[in-house]
């Protein structure tokens, strides 16, 4: 019984990726950045992006040091509204002598 055994080899440089089977056919392909997270840090920020919102809709950002507090205990932080594709992205401070925080988005 013959076997047709092919090998794949995949080079990854900086901004291109090449494929070689052991045929001897090369494909390359860009390379894109990796998509940001919807929550980072950046600096002494917090970027938080998020989608499916209902668009042109205002929310609020609460937070809290206490989980257990309930709900309209939590201080409003800020104001914003999605854009017409019902996206957002945020930047929040964050100051490292302050305790933890947790936050919330809050939808009218």
């Amino acid at each position: 019984m013959k076997r047709n055994l092919r090998s794949v080899q995949i080079a990854v440089s900086r901004l291109t990726v090449v494929i070689t089977l052991f045929l001897g056919f090369a494909a390359k392909a860009p390379v894109f950045p990796p998509p940001q997270p919807p929550l980072y840090l950046s600096g002494t920020n917090l970027i938080w992006h998020f989608t499916n919102g209902f668009p042109d809709t205002q929310f609020f950002v609460v937070a809290t040091t206490n989980l257990l507090l309930p709900s309209p205990q939590w201080t409003y932080v800020s104001t914003n509204q999605f854009d017409h594709t019902g996206s957002c992205t945020l930047v929040l401070p964050v100051y490292p002598d302050t305790p933890c925080r947790f936050y919330r988005l809050a939808v009218p």
